[in-house]
């Protein structure tokens, strides 16, 4: 798989996208695999983003949060 570099600012754009697209579509949170197949990357560089807290941090304060849910990450909506 072809790994692509995204700056933080990318990155949390196409986070913000996506999330908020797959809630207004399904109506559900977007997993780590489903965002991982359309960005052309993995999951463990999601993992390692999600540990920076600089930029989790700034998705929080856009309404977005990491859960796990049935042992798979999601990008979820918080109510703010």
């Amino acid at each position: 798989m072809k790994k692509k570099y995204m700056n933080r600012k990318e990155f949390i754009q196409h986070i913000s996208i996506l999330t908020l697209g797959y809630y207004a579509y399904k109506n559900e949170p977007i997993s780590f695999p489903q965002v991982a197949e359309y960005l052309n990357t993995t999951t463990d560089n999601l993992r390692l983003k999600k540990q920076d807290t600089d930029l989790m941090s700034q998705l929080s304060k856009c309404g977005i949060v990491v859960e796990r849910i049935n042992n798979t990450n999601h990008f979820v909506l918080t109510n703010n």
